[in-house]
C-alpha cells in the first residue's frame, strides 16, 4: 500500500477507537477537507457544540506513529481528550449572529492566495484578482485554546447578508487599517523589535530586510493589496521589492535593480519547493512597488 492508502487505513481504525472511548458522548467521523493551494488533509471531526467541530488533521499524527515517536493508544487518547475539552470549554456559536451582516462587518478581513492552484476553491468564494493572485475573505473570529476559529466566507454567505464583492473588498480594507493590525518588523532585529507602523509616523528606516504581516501572523500576506500601506512604506525604505515568503508574511526589501530581482525571485522558488508547507506557499513572483511607476507589479 502507498501513504495515502496507509493514512486512510490508519485513520480509520483510529477513528473506530476514539469513537468507543466517546461511548456516545459525540460521534466523531473523518473529512477530507480542501486546504489552500488544492492541498486535501484527512481529519477527524466532532460537532460538540452548536456552531463549533473541532477539526484534527491526521498527517503528523500518523508520521509520528509510523516512525515509533507515538503509540496508537496515546494517538487515540490524545484526540478524544481533545474533543473533549473542546465539548467542555468552547462556547455555542450564535448562529443568527453570522446570518447578519452588520454582527459579521467588524470581523471581516481579506486574504491573497495563489490563483493558478485554487481553481476549485475560488469557484465557491467570492474573490478579486491581485496581480497572479486573488484575494479572498474571511471572519475573523475569537480565540480560542484550540486555535483560531476563522470562518472562510463563501458566495452562499453574500446571498445570506445581502452584500456583494465590492462591499466585502471595502469593509476588510477598512477593518485592516482602523484595527492597525498590520506590523513591519526588522528581521535583523525580530527578536527585539517593535511594530514599526505603529507608532503612525512616517521615518526613514535603514537598508534592512523588513517582515510585513499582521499580529496573528495568520493571513498577514494580504496587507500588500492596502494601497495607502505600501505608500507609506516607500516613504520608509524608498522604491522595494516584496518577496512572498508565505499566505501569512512577505519581506520587503529595497530594491536595487532586476538583476538582483532575478537572485531573489531563485530564492523564493528554492523556499517554495523546499521550505514551505504546500498550502502554505502564496507565489513564486517578486514585485516591486514604486508609485511614481504605477505602484505594485510583477517583476519576475
Amino acid at each position: 500500500m502507498n501513504t495515502e492508502e496507509n493514512l486512510q487505513g490508519f485513520a480509520e481504525e483510529l477513528l473506530r477507537s476514539v469513537n468507543k472511548k466517546a461511548d456516545g458522548v459525540f460521534t466523531a467521523r473523518l473529512v477530507n477537507n480542501l486546504k489552500n493551494n488544492g492541498v486535501r488533509k484527512l481529519a477527524i471531526t466532532a460537532p460538540v457544540v452548536q456552531g463549533a467541530a473541532p477539526c484534527l488533521y491526521l498527517e503528523e499524527v500518523y508520521e509520528g506513529y509510523k516512525n515509533g515517536k507515538l503509540g496508537f493508544e496515546e494517538a487515540s487518547d490524545s484526540i478524544y481528550k481533545i474533543i473533549m475539552e473542546a465539548k467542555e470549554n468552547l462556547p455555542d456559536i450564535d448562529m443568527e449572529t453570522l446570518f447578519r451582516w452588520e454582527n459579521v462587518r467588524p470581523n471581516i478581513r481579506a486574504a491573497l492566495i495563489n490563483t493558478g492552484l485554487n481553481e476549485e476553491r475560488l469557484s465557491g468564494q467570492p474573490n478579486r484578482p491581485f496581480l497572479d493572485l486573488s484575494i479572498v475573505y474571511y471572519m475573523k473570529m475569537k480565540d480560542t485554546d484550540l486555535g483560531n476559529g476563522n470562518v472562510w466566507v463563501r458566495n452562499a454567505h453574500l446571498e445570506c447578508w445581502q452584500t456583494d464583492e465590492e462591499t466585502l473588498y471595502r469593509t476588510a480594507l477598512e477593518n485592516m487599517r482602523t484595527a492597525k493590525e498590520t506590523a513591519l518588523l526588522d528581521m535583523e532585529k525580530l527578536f527585539f523589535t517593535r511594530n514599526l507602523l505603529s507608532s503612525g509616523k512616517t521615518k526613514k528606516l535603514p537598508e534592512s530586510v523588513y517582515i510585513l504581516t499582521n499580529g496573528d501572523k495568520h493571513q498577514g500576506a494580504a496587507a500588500i493589496i492596502d494601497e495607502e500601506l505600501l505608500s507609506r512604506i516607500q516613504d520608509m525604505v524608498g522604491a522595494f521589492a516584496v518577496l512572498p515568503s508565505s499566505v501569512h508574511e512577505v519581506l520587503i526589501i529595497r530594491d536595487t535593480g532586476s538583476r538582483e530581482q532575478e537572485k531573489m525571485a531563485e530564492l523564493v522558488r528554492e523556499v517554495n519547493k523546499n521550505v514551505l508547507r504546500p498550502e502554505d506557499l502564496l507565489s513564486d513572483h517578486v514585485y516591486v512597488y514604486d508609485r511614481d511607476k504605477g505602484g505594485l507589479r510583477i517583476a519576475v
